[in-house]
């Protein structure tokens, strides 16, 4: 026998009473596996198609309040939850936040998806796949459920780097040399930093206020004085 039970959700300080099915009538979940999501063992090499800089914003939304006679439509503007940075080797920086991505398997998974989690800067947990369109969808970590939208910067995947102002970046290895300050090209973007030491054409960098965990090997077209 079906049965109808009370679903109250708070809503910006406002309680909204609003009947809903019993859950025979749905997927049912076991809670622990939406305390936080399993690791996929053996993960190979991450989604290619998420290397790159991401604006992550959360969405606006609609709710609506009521005085018992009327029913008034509210917007709440969406906001940024900075930006998120992904190299091809799975590091990130979210804000003043850096790690490395654990690809996951949600209990709401989908099989033609590869979800990855991150932490954000205030500490909290999301996990988040590739859609197509080229953008990222943030679920909340653990019970799923859209977060944020991640939006990349610089244009399309295939688009390539801009090219540095004309005639910032060497003409050649030798222009650069250990201890030198330079500029790195990285994700479409320009940041300050180090040259630790040259070898061959190829320079061992490393990023202003990030630890030796952001420190790469680059050749000179990805400097710039």
């Amino acid at each position: 026998m079906r049965r109808n039970v009370l679903l109250h959700a708070a809503l910006f300080g406002v309680v909204a009473t609003v009947p809903v099915a019993s859950v025979s009538g749905g997927q049912q979940v076991d809670p622990r596996s939406m305390e936080r999501a399993a690791r996929v063992p053996d993960a190979g090499p991450i989604d290619a198609r998420i290397v790159g800089a991401w604006e992550v914003w959360i969405p606006g939304s609609v709710y609506y309040t009521t005085d018992g006679l009327r029913i008034a439509q509210h917007y709440q503007p969406g906001a940024a939850m900075n930006r998120l940075e992904i190299a091809s080797d799975g590091r990130y920086r979210w804000g003043d936040r850096q790690g490395r991505l654990e690809e996951v398997r949600p209990w709401h998974a989908q099989a033609d998806r590869r979800y990855f989690r991150v932490v954000h800067a205030s500490g909290d947990e999301y996990e988040f796949y590739y859609r197509a369109g080229d953008t990222l969808v943030v679920l909340f970590g653990g019970v799923g459920g859209h977060a944020a939208t991640g939006t990349r910067l610089g244009g399309s995947a295939a688009a390539p780097a801009p090219a540095p102002t004309a005639g910032t970046r060497a003409p050649g290895g030798s222009a650069y040399a250990t201890g030198m300050r330079v500029e790195i090209a990285w994700s479409g973007g320009w940041y300050p930093g180090k040259i630790l030491r040259a070898e061959n054409g190829r320079y061992l960098v490393t990023y202003d206020g990030w630890g030796s965990a952001w420190d790469e090997w680059v050749d000179a077209s990805r400097l710039r004085k």
